[in-house]
């Protein structure tokens, strides 16, 4: 038995049709967790009653006030000294913990393992989430700022976790994102395990699937960061910015995308900042945004030219 104890905690929406799947995924734990804790964020199903039916812990909620919110009310509930949030439509692994815990260590403050995100309808694979461990063991700061992670994939010491306060509950998309940014700016210490451990099933109706919604919030972050992190890592907001720039701009949206070319601007950056000399020289007579607008046809060409 091992004596590293975690709670595994898990927000719901309207998850009654989810919840006897991860359940079942549960009971074929190799390693199980130390306590479950599921919190109902103002359901209009059957959520509750279903919970209690397969005999899993469930805090109420008074109305539905998002996930992030509901994330928070659980680490505060929860009693281990580590804590893995878990989204209630994604089963769990059967070696999850167990692939997991020898990254638990005195000197790690957050394990994350690579993640396969899967069609939910079709089961086929979508994408992975890779996590070399090398960039998060020596900074992991600059590394959350270049590489997302999501909470399916991460084990906290929950006393980090409460120190930062938590998910952050004015982002309504790109909180996990979020939170790992400031756990690493808090002097998180990450580890990773190198290997698939845990799965994402993609829903065509999922939030994620907003990607205009989803770089807007990522940019109002980035201007946050802007002023409030070291100024170490201000190149590599000002590359993330340029990067959200040319990200709206595909998704037709010129406005914040200017937001965007501002900030990396104000940080110092060129954009865009393309090492060709040719498009360089191309780019020099017109705005940044026509600018990126060249770049990305003169990308899409080369794509199809080779």
């Amino acid at each position: 038995m091992s004596t590293i104890l975690v709670s595994l905690l898990v927000p719901c929406y309207n998850a009654a049709r989810y919840l006897p799947s991860l359940a079942d995924s549960l009971r074929t734990q190799a390693l199980p967790f130390a306590e479950i804790i599921c919190y109902d964020d103002g359901s209009t199903d059957d959520t509750v009653s279903v919970a209690r039916s397969l005999g899993l812990k469930i805090l109420l909620g008074e109305k539905n006030r998002g996930v992030s919110h509901a994330r928070n009310r659980l680490a505060s509930a929860a009693a281990c000294e580590w804590i893995h949030f878990q989204d209630a439509d994604d089963p769990l692994l059967p070696d999850f913990l167990s692939d997991m815990e020898p990254l638990l260590r005195p000197e790690v403050d957050v394990a994350v393992c690579d993640t396969h995100w899967i069609d939910a309808k079709t089961r086929a694979p979508v994408l992975s989430w890779l996590y070399p461990a090398a960039p998060l063991r020596e900074d992991a700061l600059a590394a959350n700022l270049r590489q997302g992670i999501g909470c399916n994939t991460m084990i906290v010491r929950r006393e980090l976790f409460l120190s930062i306060g938590g998910f952050d509950e004015t982002l309504r998309r790109w909180e996990d994102a979020d939170l790992h940014v400031r756990l690493a700016a808090k002097g998180g210490r990450y580890d990773a395990l190198e290997r698939v451990a845990a799965i994402s099933l993609r829903h065509s109706d999922s939030l994620s699937h907003d990607y205009r919604a989803g770089w807007q919030a990522r940019l109002t972050a980035l201007v946050r960061y802007a002023e409030e992190l070291p100024p170490r890592v201000r190149p590599i907001i000002a590359e993330q910015a340029e990067r959200a720039a040319e990200e709206l701009l595909a998704l037709s949206d010129s406005t914040s995308a200017r937001t965007a070319v501002s900030l990396a601007r104000s940080l110092g950056r060129r954009v865009p900042s393309t090492q060709n000399p040719l498009l360089r020289l191309a780019c020099t007579p017109l705005s940044p945004l026509l600018g990126l607008r060249l770049q990305r046809i003169l990308r899409r060409l080369a794509s199809y030219l080779y």
